[in-house]
């Protein structure tokens, strides 16, 4: 019996040393590399086109993107929740493929306080889907150098 405890004690200890060298390479991974990611889509969903990179490459005109969203949009409707994390990961690529040309800032909608305000006046209208949810924001104001929109 003490030799079954002694393996089970054996394989806990390896299984959290293979946890702990797993994480650990994951974060040294991460700290050199940055954040790497493989489209294994068929259509290339979540990549940039090529079209789309040589425009931001080349692109020398400064262009600020705010992206609107609502607090709690995620609570309130799941599936906007989740285009908005999709829309989120893709104006980030854009601001790494950018060289520099893209001020790219996230702003999280409150109702009733000035980003309210703020999203109104960049042209962004609430979601009205009639069942009560209101307050529902989730759009991207373009505007280059001049402060004109694009």
């Amino acid at each position: 019996m003490n030799k079954r405890i002694n393996k089970n004690v054996n394989f806990l200890i390896l299984a959290a040393g293979i946890i702990v060298l797993a994480a650990a390479v994951n974060i040294l991974f991460n700290l050199f590399f940055g954040h790497i990611y493989f489209d294994l889509t068929t259509d290339n969903r979540y990549s940039l086109s090529n079209e789309s990179k040589a425009f931001l490459e080349n692109n020398k005109t400064p262009v600020s993107i705010r992206f609107y969203i609502a607090k709690d949009l995620a609570q309130k409707n799941a599936s906007l929740g989740q285009y908005a994390d999709y829309l989120r990961k893709l104006l980030i690529e854009y601001q790494k493929k950018g060289s520099g040309m893209i001020d790219l800032a996230f702003i999280e909608v409150v109702p009733f306080a000035s980003t309210q305000t703020e999203a109104e006046r960049a042209g962004i209208k609430e979601f009205d889907f009639n069942d009560g949810k209101q307050y529902l924001y989730l759009g991207a104001s373009f505007t280059n150098a001049a402060g004109k929109t694009l």
